[in-house]
């Protein structure tokens, strides 16, 4: 794969970011300085200020002021205290070497508006993730937590090639330094070495007065490199999707292993707010109605869903987002479907992440499973509460090895799939509001076949390397 990194200054400007050690698309960075950068940037994105020793087998002017113009964007709070989908991990290696042994094509987007703060925490866990999915990096990470010690998760220069991520930025709209801190990123990602595309100061709310159209501009124009790189050849399994929430690279790449092993069209984690569950506009279970408001663990109709969640195993859902999806690839890639606002007089106004689940459903990509070890929260403090009222649940109802190890996969495993609801409950906003502004109503749903009765299981495939 060839490296595809650029910055366009808005969204119809193609121009390469204006530094004069640019060349040809990458950075002119020999494998010994990038290895020695990487190790300093993966110390500080596990670490936050603190340092290994000094490794630096180059030790040249150019090396140093590499490494700190990589190190400038990255937060000085790398990871929330305790992460939500490791703690602790006994059984990371088998649980995920396999799958990264399959070396997944990911597709990262992430698009942007007055994210400064968040922006640098955010993508220093993608570069974490972009290591966690390499076999030396999964293992640097196991010995980390195991000795307390840094690890570097590189042997030799030679192995940073080959990186199977693409992350991709879209800012618009921002009133503060978010559109900066992006390029900052650009410039340090390329010096990575990870390809990526950073676009700032995209597309306009005032050119596109419907909050849901612009909205579902903004998802489509971050998933352009998707689409032309599909075009040429590139080929990816999973589009990750982040909103602006406070994550782990571990929880990303457990709904990643999800998505694979149970060959799901859409799999989320639980994104939480101050009083419980957030994401109820769009959350729907698999009988089509929605998730209640309430707190923690208590907010899924369906009994044999509710069950599930109160054994922290993943359950099938007719449509979630909850802060961080994964898709499958190929109809996002396509086109076969996009994000869109609801059409004017036959649908009801639903987000525009509910009708992508419905458009999906209607190609054949029907599966959507909710993961409830991972879950989001939309600042730290909130994180922070959300690990600690998940854990106390879970050891009164005396499930602690739920959430302390991983169970084996064949108790989380979705053994058949149900078909999806005939119709799913509905709550419009006609309006540019941040609310739904109308009563519920069942809005019908079509489903012409299903791709999953014509394609084999890539995770029938993944399981039989456990």
């Amino acid at each position: 794969m060839g490296v595809f990194i650029n910055v366009f200054q808005n969204a119809d400007e193609k121009k390469s970011f204006p530094l004069s050690s640019w060349s040809d698309g990458t950075y002119n960075v020999s494998s010994a300085e990038r290895y020695a950068i990487w190790n300093l940037v993966w110390h500080r994105v596990s670490y936050g200020d603190q340092y290994p020793q000094p490794v630096d087998p180059a030790g040249t002017p150019r090396t140093d002021l590499l490494a700190t113009l990589a190190l400038l964007p990255l937060p000085k709070a790398p990871v929330p205290t305790r992460c939500t989908n490791v703690y602790p991990l006994q059984h990371q290696l088998q649980r995920y070497m396999p799958l990264v042994k399959h070396r997944p094509r990911l597709y990262l987007a992430l698009d942007v508006k007055d994210y400064a703060d968040g922006l640098p925490l955010v993508l220093a866990q993608l570069i974490r993730l972009s290591r966690l999915l390499t076999p030396e990096g999964l293992a640097s990470e196991e010995s980390r937590k195991a000795t307390h010690l840094f690890t570097s998760p590189f042997k030799h220069p030679n192995n940073l090639d080959g990186t199977n991520i693409f992350i991709s930025v879209y800012e618009s709209d921002s009133t503060d330094d978010t559109a900066r801190i992006a390029m900052s990123w650009y410039t340090a990602l390329s010096i990575l070495g990870i390809p990526c595309r950073v676009v700032v100061n995209g597309v306009s709310r005032s050119g596109i007065p419907n909050r849901i159209e612009f909205l579902a501009e903004v998802r489509n124009r971050v998933l352009d490199p998707l689409v032309e790189l599909w075009r040429q050849g590139d080929e990816f399994d999973r589009v990750v999707i982040l909103n602006d929430v406070v994550f782990c690279a571990e929880d990303i790449l457990e709904l990643i292993f999800q998505s694979m092993q149970q060959d799901s069209s859409i799999t989320c984690g639980l994104d939480y707010f101050e009083t419980g569950f957030y994401d109820i506009w769009v959350a729907r279970d698999i009988d089509g109605q929605e998730f209640r408001k309430q707190p923690w663990d208590a907010f899924v109709p369906t009994p044999e869903s509710a069950s599930r969640l109160s054994r922290g195993l993943p359950f099938q859902a007719q449509c979630c987002f909850n802060g961080v999806a994964v898709y499958v690839a190929k109809p996002l890639a396509t086109r076969q479907v996009q994000f869109r606002r609801s059409e004017k007089g036959t649908e009801c106004a639903a987000s525009e992440c509910s009708l992508i689940c419905n458009d999906l459903a209607r190609e054949g990509y029907g599966r959507v499973l909710v993961v409830p070890r991972v879950r989001f929260a939309y600042d730290t403090r909130t994180y922070g509460k959300v690990w600690n009222m998940t854990k106390v649940l879970w050891d009164i109802t005396s499930l602690t090895s739920s959430w302390s190890t991983f169970v084996p996969f064949n108790q989380e495993r979705i053994r058949s799939w149900k078909d999806g609801p005939t119709s799913v409950l509905c709550k419009g906003l006609e309006g540019n509001g941040h609310e739904p502004d109308t009563d519920g109503i069942w809005q019908k749903l079509e489903y012409r076949h299903s791709v999953y009765r014509e394609e084999m299981r890539l995770g029938d495939y993944l399981v039989s390397l456990v």
